[in-house]
């Protein structure tokens, strides 16, 4: 049993199927950046080892009937050699890059830019590694997007500082909104509980002189989701993170109730890349570049 198929050459075969698609061996040289006496060395040699001629060449050049034979077969074979590398080759330059973030920063802001980030980079494949709380990654994340401060890693970068105002549903008529921060202690508040964000209020008011000894929110939440949409639901009055609800304030649908504002460029949303390589270095750059415009 033969274990090697009987083929010509080739090159010869590469030749050929130029020529027939231009029907002229000059234009099959240039295609295939050789010179016309190398096409029609090759067809000739072809030609030997068939046994029979490929072309007629008078009075223009023609495909014979083996030709036309051999041409529907080396079109169709080097159009799916082409086709599967082509995939291949694709699939193999595309790199997978894992992003740790919370559920909150991955809903309410990341999600809808993201787009932008596949627009821009074709060729690499994002996974997202969500959860409540980011304290601890995952270990195999490239890049990681936490809640904080700069001081959890020596290369983070500030994505989204925080800058808080006191607002409320754009549903809620004017003269049941406070209009002036002593109001506020009054107010149906609501609140965001954690780690980082159960003294907001207190830090939000704190700097205004006002004496607020305890603040007793109405309404406590312990997922930014859901506090959200309290908010959005006109249940009373929150505070706006301005980075993480650019999109609601934009809209129109969240509104600041005073003129307060509190920020603090050393705590929110940090960036780092655990992993040092290209594909979390230009997720690293773009997210960077976006989040400017929301600061």
């Amino acid at each position: 049993m033969k274990l090697v198929h009987d083929l010509p050459s080739l090159t010869a075969l590469r030749a050929f199927d130029a020529a027939a698609r231009h029907l002229n061996f000059t234009h099959a040289a240039a295609e295939l950046a050789v010179g016309q006496p190398a096409i029609s060395r090759q067809i000739g040699q072809l030609e030997t080892w068939l046994g029979t001629p490929l072309f007629a060449r008078q009075p223009a050049i023609a495909l014979t009937d083996a030709g036309r034979r051999l041409h529907e077969a080396t079109n169709g074979a080097f159009t799916g050699i082409t086709r599967v590398t082509s995939e291949i080759r694709r699939v193999a330059s595309v790199s997978e890059l894992t992003i740790d973030v919370s559920i909150a920063f991955a809903s309410c802001w990341l999600l809808t830019r993201l787009a932008g980030f596949t627009a821009a980079f074709p060729d690499i494949a994002v996974r997202l590694v969500t959860r409540d709380v980011t304290s601890i990654a995952d270990p195999a994340a490239d890049v990681v997007v936490y809640y904080g401060t700069g001081e959890r890693a020596p290369d983070a970068a500030c994505v989204l500082p925080n800058r808080i105002v006191p607002a409320c549903s754009a549903s809620i008529p004017a003269h049941e909104r406070p209009n002036e921060a002593s109001a506020l202690a009054e107010a149906p508040l609501l609140s965001l509980e954690g780690q980082a964000d159960q003294d907001a209020w207190e830090r939000v008011l704190g700097g205004t002189g006002i004496n607020v000894p305890v603040i007793t929110p109405q309404r406590r939440f312990t997922s930014f989701i859901v506090y959200r949409e309290a908010m959005l639901n006109g249940q009373g009055i929150g505070l706006a993170w301005c980075g993480m609800m650019a999109d609601d304030l934009e809209a129109g649908l969240i509104e600041p109730v005073t003129d307060l504002v509190h920020s603090d460029p050393h705590r929110g949303y940090w960036v780092t890349t655990p992993n040092q390589n290209p594909a979390a270095t230009q997720f690293r750059g773009w997210l960077l570049d976006l989040a400017q415009e929301h600061r």
